[in-house]
């Protein structure tokens, strides 16, 4: 036999790195995730359960039990995007299920930007109680960005509100169209009927923004500080929190006193993660410069 005599076969040998077609499995993705491909539990991916809609049925046995409670941190985070920057406040033990919608639209508010413009959830300011430090809405009586602020005169955005009167202070008011700081926009009683002191200066003027000279996008606002685009990395990182400049002049803008240019809070610059001392430069030189343009002064009540 010639097979025999010569020996035996030798093996393919098959070249590193070239193996044969991989043969196709058939996997099976029905109830996974279609972003993580994780399995589903109730409808809601329990990795990331932003992957998956909101179910239209809160009251569905299928849900997952931790739901409701990360659905009411979901939505606070959405409602209030500058709280993310720090600690949440503690959560609530209040079922999301049996929330009741907010008010409509104060017609105090008629001058602000339409709300398709503004956050979603904007139009939840109107006609609740605000802490007269920060301007947060109250929860259960308390501020939630800090619980030691003094609350025992709460303001209004609703200005056609009659709010209640609290004991010992005078109640105040918000006019929807203020876009002032607390210290500013808010005077206690006692400091309003104090007697001025020798030598000091009234402050009679105040600072009011005209949100028409600003751009409405923050596209066009990173545009008109730089207009070779340098500063379009930072799109995603801003408009994930605002809408527009003027919430960001409502919520980091600092302005002087006695002539002194409006200013940036650098926490701004700093929570956005805008590092490069060229590009902080032209945020900073658009604030002392170009917002200054869009002051509008009026005599202080």
């Amino acid at each position: 036999d010639a097979s025999s005599a010569s020996g035996p076969e030798p093996l393919p040998v098959v070249p590193l790195g070239r193996a044969g077609p991989a043969m196709p499995v058939d996997v099976d993705l029905t109830g996974c995730c279609k972003e993580c491909y994780m399995p589903l539990h109730g409808g809601i991916c329990a990795f990331d359960p932003e992957h998956t809609p909101i179910p239209q049925d809160l009251d569905d046995p299928e849900l997952p039990g931790w739901f409701p409670t990360w659905l009411r941190s979901y939505q606070r985070r959405s409602m209030w995007p500058f709280a993310e920057f720090g600690p949440l406040p503690k959560m609530l033990d209040e079922d999301v299920r049996k929330l009741k919608l907010a008010p409509p639209v104060s017609p105090a508010a008629r001058d602000l930007p339409p709300s398709s413009q503004r956050h979603p959830a904007a139009a939840l300011w109107d006609g609740r109680p605000l802490c007269p430090r920060c301007l947060m809405p109250l929860e259960r009586g308390r501020c939630p960005l800090e619980p030691g602020h003094d609350v025992r005169s709460p303001v209004y955005r609703d200005a056609q509100r009659e709010p209640p009167h609290a004991e010992g202070r005078a109640p105040a008011v918000l006019p929807g169209a203020t876009r002032l700081p607390a210290r500013e926009a808010v005077a206690p009683a006692e400091e309003a009927k104090a007697e001025e002191r020798p030598g000091s200066r009234p402050y009679t003027w105040l600072s009011v923004v005209d949100s028409s000279r600003l751009p409405k996008t923050i596209a066009a606002w990173l545009r008109e500080m730089d207009e070779a685009g340098f500063l379009a990395l930072y799109h995603d990182a801003i408009a994930g929190h605002f809408d527009s400049p003027a919430q960001v002049i409502d919520v980091y803008a600092r302005f002087g006193e006695d002539g002194e240019p409006p200013s940036l809070d650098p926490r701004f610059l700093d929570e956005m993660q805008i590092q490069k001392l060229g590009h902080r430069r032209l945020f900073e030189k658009w604030f002392s410069e170009r917002l200054g343009h869009s002051l509008t002064a009026g005599p202080a009540p």
